[in-house]
């Protein structure tokens, strides 16, 4: 599930991607084939290592590349699926809270 949080600590995507952009059709269309691949690649490790009850999550795991081909997707990338499979972020990061530092007011 890749989310803007979670993207926050990549830093120079967006000169990457601009530069990528300017490489020219044969060459984005290269780096395109790569991109799915590596999407795949995540995807299938994905699938296999999710908790399987019923298997619907695993099931549920997808990827989208964007039309450009520089940007990939993967995992419930679909607000329905996110929505349906919420859990999927209490399997992933836990559900045990982190500290909190008491302060006085004044």
């Amino acid at each position: 599930m890749s989310t803007a949080r979670q993207r926050r600590g990549l830093q120079g995507v967006n000169r990457l991607r601009r530069i990528l952009r300017q490489l020219g059709p044969e060459m984005t269309k290269d780096i395109r084939d790569v991109i799915e691949r590596g999407a795949g690649a995540v995807l299938a490790d994905q699938q296999t290592l999710v908790p399987k009850d019923e298997g619907e999550l695993a099931a549920a795991l997808s990827k989208r590349v964007s039309r450009d081909g520089l940007t990939a997707r993967i995992g419930l990338v679909t607000p329905g699926k996110r929505r349906k499979f919420f859990y999927a972020r209490f399997i992933e990061f836990g559900t045990k809270g982190g500290e909190v530092a008491a302060r006085r007011a004044g």
